[in-house]
């Protein structure tokens, strides 16, 4: 169960499984999101993460709000919250439009969102690509084992069971 339960824009509600007084808000969290078109039938979700310690801190999921709210909310997170934070954002469609209008948003948020580079250091992209080689290693690898080893520490119910149903 979350500690707090806190409404962003007067729309998202950020469930914070820390108390506020104790989470340590210099951290580079990891706010890792799932982009979805949003019309009640997918979920777009964002897990804020420990680097350190993989526990989970923070979670929204919404289905019902448009690609430029959830990048406002993003941006918000990013400035007003977790102001250490890097964005690793699935880069779809919906990805690439809010990844897009967070940096329109606040253009100094762009250095704090993951983008790999070619072999000669150059950024190709921002956002993770999610093909099919990525998405099995993502999902079939790093997550589930993760909820393995942190089940104690990722406290969200619902997405311990998307995870385990991947």
């Amino acid at each position: 169960k979350p500690v707090r339960v806190a409404v962003i824009n007067d729309i998202y509600r950020l469930k914070l499984y820390r108390d506020p007084e104790k989470i340590d808000w210099a951290i580079p969290y990891i706010i890792a999101g799932d982009c979805a078109n949003n019309v009640g039938s997918d979920y777009s979700a964002l897990v804020v993460l420990n680097p350190y310690t993989y526990e989970v801190v923070a979670t929204v999921r919404t289905n019902m709000y448009s690609t430029m709210l959830f990048a406002q909310l993003i941006a918000d997170l990013m400035t007003q919250y977790f102001y250490n934070s890097i964005l690793v954002l699935e880069r779809n469609l919906n990805g690439q439009t809010i990844i897009d209008r967070v940096v329109e948003i606040n253009n100094n948020l762009l250095p704090r969102i993951y983008a790999p580079q070619d072999k000669n250091g150059k950024i190709t992209a921002y956002g993770i690509n999610t093909n099919e080689k990525v998405r099995d290693m993502v999902y079939n690898q790093v997550l589930k084992i993760a909820v393995d080893d942190s089940f104690d520490r990722i406290y969200d119910k619902v997405i311990i069971s998307e995870i385990n149903s991947l």
